[in-house]
């Protein structure tokens, strides 16, 4: 929805159309190439999940970038 919302769609689709307000005020801070690519980061971590044997660490690392990514 974050995505979608900062793409500048006039009318899009959404999930959780209930917290579009929110995400509104967040994707307006949004880059969205950096947002497509923590897209994928998430996508990465989730396959990675499985084999990864320090998940506190991959959680950690995501979140970071997602830091990196909603920085002003």
């Amino acid at each position: 929805d974050l995505l979608r919302l900062a793409s500048g769609h006039p009318a899009p689709r959404l999930i959780n159309a209930d917290k579009s307000d929110s995400l509104s005020t967040l994707a307006v801070r949004l880059d969205l190439a950096a947002g497509h690519r923590f897209l994928q980061t998430v996508w990465d971590a989730s396959a990675a999940d499985i084999a990864n044997l320090n998940l506190l660490l991959l959680y950690e690392s995501v979140l970071v970038e997602w830091a990196r990514v909603v920085r002003v």
